[in-house]
């Protein structure tokens, strides 16, 4: 008799929000960011029994594409699945709240956000660290390239140093909790 594989998947639901960023800090171009944490993108993704993943809705943007390898969030849920759950399969709904192309990293947030959601429908959930291969996967959808100023910060906060661009290190500088930034943009409220 056939054994059942164990699903990797064991929750039916998760949600989750990425911040938007500022990254090419001062001489920092593609190396250094930080996270905006009251913009951002949120992502839900529900288990299905379908033979793919899909994306089911976009709100707030009619532009995105819904096919699954050509939306950040969908390349990167895609590339987490193949590798930590293949023949699992979700539904994602995006709630695109940051203006494309607003230097805001509005991509890495809708990667990002896919990523932490997906991850937590895991039995087991990985490290934040283990994470940010999938966000560059989605990344290179909207850049063509994997680069990880906008979805490192956005992934684990702080200031973020790039210190290795082709094996993606990095550290993290903690920001003084009563430090304020001042972000202006024109089409951000």
């Amino acid at each position: 008799m056939k054994s059942i594989p164990e699903r990797k998947l064991v929750k039916n639901y998760a949600r989750a929000f990425a911040p938007a960023t500022v990254s090419n800090i001062g001489p920092g171009f593609d190396l250094m960011g930080f996270p905006l944490f009251d913009l951002g993108d949120i992502v839900e993704v529900t288990v299905n029994d379908l033979s793919c993943s899909r994306i089911t809705d976009i709100v707030g943007n009619t532009t995105l594409s819904k096919e699954l390898e050509k939306n950040t969030a969908g390349a990167a849920v895609k590339s987490f699945l193949d590798k930590h759950a293949p023949g699992e399969f979700v539904d994602i709904v995006l709630h695109k709240l940051l203006p494309i192309g607003s230097g805001l990293g509005s991509s890495a947030a809708s990667a990002v956000a896919a990523v932490v959601a997906v991850n937590a429908l895991l039995s087991k959930p990985l490290e934040i660290k283990d994470l940010v291969e999938h966000t560059l996967d989605g990344e290179v959808v909207a850049s063509g390239t994997r680069h990880g100023d906008n979805v490192i910060p956005s992934l684990v906060g702080g200031v973020v140093v790039i210190s290795d661009p082709v094996n993606f290190n990095y550290f993290k500088i903690d920001a003084p909790e009563d430090l304020i930034v001042l972000t202006l943009h024109p089409h951000v409220k």
